[in-house]
């Protein structure tokens, strides 16, 4: 497991004036370890999380809802309600097929809150899909992104993941 992240440390700093951890250290470890991103591997040329999660987002063209448009309300840790560990630390959540394991290929993109509560009950039912939701399903802006950036990494990993 990737314990120590460099690039998110040289970022946020390890800890704070008060010995804790500082909150986009916490949000960037956590989906590292989460998504099984590990920095010494360089996943698809990304130096971090935080690194591969900043060119998604220009090569989207914005910090908004990959499903709605809706712009964030409040920048990455500066939560109005003053929480800013874990889920609270990015309005924007990270939406991933909840059928398979969970990797950098079961990411389909970053939805607001309240959408990503709702994909993961119409996944269960996607004999219901519509339309709009079609499209985000069979091909993830995030999945589109990951094939641009290194089709042979992308093909790679598909490869070891279905055998």
């Amino acid at each position: 497991m990737n314990v120590r992240s460099p690039e998110i440390i040289k970022e946020f700093g390890r800890v704070d004036e008060n010995g804790i951890q500082t909150p986009g250290y916490v949000y960037n470890q956590k989906k590292e370890r989460d998504y099984g991103f590990f920095e010494s591997e360089k996943p698809f040329g990304f130096l971090s999380w935080m690194d591969m999660e900043r060119k998604y987002f220009e090569w989207f063209g914005s910090r908004v809802c990959n499903l709605t448009g809706v712009s964030e309300p409040w920048a990455p840790g500066e939560n109005p309600a003053g929480r800013g560990q874990g889920f609270s630390y990015m309005w924007l959540q990270v939406d991933h097929d909840h059928r398979g394991p969970r990797d950098l290929l079961s990411i389909r993109g970053w939805i607001a809150p309240e959408e990503n509560k709702f994909m993961e009950q119409l996944e269960q039912r996607e004999h219901m899909l519509k339309d709009e939701y079609r499209d985000y399903f069979e091909n993830p802006p995030f999945q589109q992104f990951l094939r641009e950036t290194d089709p042979e990494e992308y093909e790679r990993r598909l490869r070891e993941r279905n055998d």
